[in-house]
This record gives C-alpha cells, structure tokens and sequence, in this order.
C-alpha cells in the first residue's frame, strides 16, 4: 500500500498498484461513492466492533453519499431484474417495502422460504464464529478456514457449488422445472434463474454454478436484511483499523515506535533457521521472527525461499505447509514438508475482474429498457443471459437523483455503451479495473471453497488471506485476520489454550 499507515484517501490507486478492495472515491458534486467493498450488515461482528472501538466512525444507511445517514428522498424506489430486450421478471420500482417483500414472497413461493431457511443458519453460525473466536478453548485456534467451517456446520456448503446445494435444498433448476401446483398459479417465478443469480452476479461477477454454497447463501444475506456503510466511505474503516492498532500497541509495549511503513513492494521472503528475511528487487528490508502475508497469493507476487541447511548462501523454494480439506492434514505436531510442491490451483488462480464505472449527468435510458421513465428502479440487476447481452453488465444503480450512477461489468465499457445507457451529456468519472494477472475482486472459486492452512511455513510465515478462496467480504478478512492473530499469540506463548469445556459446546 503505497499510502502511510492510518491515512485516509478518497483517490483512485494507479493502473500499476490496484490498491485496497475496500476503496471510496469522491465525485465532482462531491458525493463518496464505494468503487469497492460497498455494504456491510449488523451480523458483521468484527468490523461492527471496530466500528464501535473509533467514535469518528458513524454508520448510515448502505449507499449513502457522505452527506446524510440516509439516502436521498428524491432517489427512484426499488430494485428490478433484467432479463435482457425488455423483460422484467421483478419489478418494485415506486412500491412500498411492504409490497415488494409480499411481491417476493408470492413469486418465488416455497423456494424462497427454503433459501431463506439455510440463509439463517448461515447468520446463526457467523454469530457463532465471533463467539468462538474470543473463546481461549484449544479447539478454537483453527489451523484453516475448513476446521472453522466445520466447527459451525458450514463444511459442507462451502465445499459443494451453490447449484448443487439448491439441489439438495430441491429449490426449482428453471421457470420449467417449477412444481406442477405452482405452474398453474400466477406470476410464479424460479428464483435460481432471477434473483439468486442475480445477486451473486452483482456481488462475485459468478453465477449461481460458479460459486460455492456459502458464497450463495451469503449473497443472499444483502437481499434479506439491512445493509450498511460508513459515513464518508468505508475506506475509513481501513485507516481506522491503522489507527486503532497503533494506540493499542503504544498503550500495551515499551517499543510503541516499532510500527512503521515501508513504501516498497516485497518481492522476496526467504527463510533462515530463526528469522524471516524482507527483500525488495534485491534490497534488504529486515529481518523478522514473522512475517504475515495479507493479500492473496498472486496479487501480492512474492517469492519465498528457505536457505540450504548445509549452505546459507544457497537457496530454494519455500515447501508450504498445504492442507486440503479432503484430506487430513499429513503434517504431525513439529514436521514440517522437506520438498517444495507446486500450490494447488485453488490457491493462486486470479481472481474474476470487475469493473466499476461512474458515471455523472447521466440520464438513464428508459425506452432501451422498454419501460417508462416514472417505472425505472433505483437498481438494476442482471440474470445470467442478460449480462451476456447487456456488454458483461452485472448491475446499474443510481447514486445521486443529479444523474450519477454505479456500473458494475466484467469488463470495460465502450463509450458508445455508456452514451446508449446514459445519454450524450453523460460523463466518466471513474473507471476502475479490478483485475489484470496480479489483481481481480474475489475468488475464482469453480463451484468450490477450498483454503490453505494459515501457517504456510511453520512458526515464521502466516496468511491471512487464505480464507478468501472459500469466501469473500469485509467480515470474512477480519476473521481471517484475527484467526492468524490467535495462531500467532499461541505460538508465542501470548495466550496459553485449555482445554475445559467450551462455553459453545451445546450449540455446536
């Protein structure tokens, strides 16, 4: 991160460096707007906390621009799916929540009561999460996400596609797959089709096949509670997170000085017999008893490397301590892998690209979507076949009722796009990639979520962000975050686990 610790920064990162996926930017009219990471919700136990630990920080309604807690009152109501050349599979634009919430009911029926089902125990079990990890009880240290998951009855979901988990919840494949008794009711609809593939196209630019279970349930989470953001833009929460460890470090040790900021990108890590070793393009840039890794694995384009034991001055591959959740862990207490192995697929794929566009002075087209000017929603959402139609758009939301307004796609967008969608008057403000060989938003996950361990290489190295090929969002870096903390404390002798009965162990 090329900016000091703690500073806060609504300017967009260069092409070359992508910068925070938790990230503002500020319009011309002054509005912040999320270019990233946009929502949260009350069930975010560690990044609510946080919040809670800054009284510069305030919470307002998701989407809000900086200026008031709640949204604009001249704002369109309401969200629709797009199907693409006009059609409007839901539509709740100028209807009371009341009504929309019925409308959603009545159409996805019997599904959505079984999607709704799963989605609270997935809720219950990340309140459960926050709980364990306070917990000092040695089960709680986990040595992966699997063990995590499988400690709340999350393996399961996080190790099959969302498909394959609508299977099994017998949620209908298609609108011709519906239940005879709901084929013969009106304006029935398959809520796989619209608006669950709706929601995890806007949220991880994936379909509902592409994706895990828990990514699905979780995507749905934003479509059944309500959503928040920090007033300001949430990159405060990052420089709040800086400032927050500083003050606990300068209150709890003699060497509170010792945070510092190198604006340099690690190239190289090698490991001696008792230390961690920094290099940039060769330079060194100290020595250390550990070294934390927190981006994932191919953004960050390091090299690791462990010295010979017979010769310091000769160098190999680091031998990463792999766990595969299929398997047992092969590595005993003390072991450690001798011979390096290429990492599994899972673990440095790149990431799926988006792109989010903003734009200002738009007027949005009401007669290419086929719909009158007064009917047009506050968001749009794409199914499946419409984002392959509609220029790899995902998602349009209108931010200010001045004519700004949010695109999300997998890809950049034509000018000629823009003009159509926005009109002539229409100006880009912000194009921000999410993506290239060494960038990206979220996993590419292929139907599954497996993970590494957090320790890569036994006490020195840790990798925190090892979670996010099993799930992404603000809340799951936190618990991964605080997961390599616990590992971390225990293995410096910090916090010394028991083994007395945990004070979860009914629930679990």
């Amino acid at each position: 991160d090329p900016l000091p610790l703690g500073e806060q920064t609504t300017e967009i990162s260069s092409p070359e460096w992508q910068g925070s996926r938790v990230a503002s930017v500020r319009l011309m009219d002054n509005s912040v707007v999320e270019i990233g990471a946009s929502v949260f919700y009350s069930g975010f136990h560690l990044i609510m906390a946080m919040i809670e630990g800054d009284s510069s920080l305030e919470v307002g309604t998701a989407f809000n621009t900086g200026s008031t807690k709640t949204l604009h009152p001249d704002l369109r109501s309401g969200m629709g799916i797009y199907n693409g050349y006009g059609d409007w599979p839901f539509l709740t634009s100028n209807f009371p929540k009341w009504y929309s919430l019925l409308l959603m009911a009545w159409r996805y029926n019997i599904d959505l009561y079984r999607v709704f089902s799963a989605t609270a125990k997935v809720e219950y079990a990340f309140k459960i999460v926050n709980d364990l990890l306070l917990s000092e009880h040695e089960t709680t240290f986990f040595e992966n996400a699997a063990e995590m998951w499988d400690a709340v009855g999350l393996l399961k979901p996080a190790h099959y596609s969302f498909d394959d988990f609508l299977d099994a919840l017998s949620v209908c494949r298609s609108k011709d797959s519906l239940s005879w008794w709901r084929q013969i009711l009106p304006y029935q609809g398959c809520i796989r089709e619209e608006l669950l593939a709706a929601v995890t196209l806007c949220n991880y630019n994936q379909a509902p096949s592409s994706v895990n279970g828990l990514v699905g349930l979780g995507s749905f989470v934003a479509a059944k509670v309500p959503l928040l953001s920090v007033m300001g833009g949430n990159h405060r929460l990052m420089a709040s997170a800086y400032r927050q460890a500083r003050e606990i470090k300068e209150k709890l040790c003699d060497n509170a000085d010792a945070i510092q900021h190198v604006k340099q990108r690690v190239s190289t890590v090698v490991s001696a017999d008792k230390s961690v070793m920094l290099f940039s393009q060769g330079v060194s840039l100290g020595e250390f008893e550990i070294v934390i890794l927190a981006a994932p694995l191919h953004m960050a384009r390091v090299e690791f490397l462990v010295q010979s034991d017979k010769d310091a001055a000769v160098l190999h591959q680091m031998p990463f301590s792999i766990f595969d959740a299929e398997d047992h862990d092969p590595y005993q207490d003390g072991e450690a892998p001798v011979m390096s192995a290429p990492l599994p697929d899972y673990a440095t794929r790149p990431f799926t690209q988006v792109v989010t566009t903003l734009v200002s002075g738009a007027v949005l087209n009401a007669t290419y979507f086929k719909l009158k000017t007064t009917n047009l929603p506050r968001s749009i959402y794409m199914t499946e076949y419409a984002k392959r139609i509609e220029h790899n758009i995902t998602a349009i939301s209108q931010i200010t009722p001045t004519g700004s307004y949010k695109v999300f796609s997998s890809s950049e967008l034509d000018k000629s796009v823009l003009t159509t969608l926005f009109g002539e008057g229409c100006t880009v403000e912000i194009v921000k990639v999410w993506g290239g060989p060494h960038g990206g938003a979220t996993a590419d996950y292929q139907g599954a979520g497996k993970t590494l361990n957090y320790q890569l290489y036994g006490d020195q190295l840790y990798y925190s962000n090892s979670i996010e090929t099993a799930m992404a969002c603000m809340e799951l870096s936190a618990i991964g975050a605080k997961s390599v903390a616990k590992l971390v404390a225990k293995n410096l002798g910090l916090l010394l686990p028991h083994k007395g009965t945990h004070p979860k162990q009914d629930e679990l």
